[in-house]
């Protein structure tokens, strides 16, 4: 299964700034964009993440599930580019 970290990060984004307007602002895109990462990774992972019924989207089971994963996988990326920012101004890793 593929997917990107650009659908994970609208998707926790939403949930954390409560809609997608306020998670747009937040990410420095359109709404649109936003929208369209997180059905983008809703189609890639074949599940619903939101409910979309009524004014304000809201998490569906199967999206409360994945969020918290999402969060560590997030964290997990963030800490790689760490890494690779280190690496590319000349640290050198230990080999144990």
């Amino acid at each position: 299964m593929q997917f990107d970290l650009d659908g994970f990060e609208a998707f926790v984004a939403v949930v954390d700034c409560g809609g997608v307007g306020r998670a747009a602002e937040h990410l420095h895109k359109a709404q649109s964009a936003v929208s369209h990462q997180v059905r983008k990774l809703e189609e890639q992972l074949g599940i619903t993440l939101f409910n979309r019924d009524g004014y304000r989207v809201q998490l569906t089971a199967a999206g409360e599930a994945v969020l918290t994963e999402g969060r560590r996988l997030l964290s997990q990326a963030e800490l790689v580019g760490s890494v690779a920012r280190q690496l590319t101004q000349g640290w050198e890793p230990k080999l144990l």
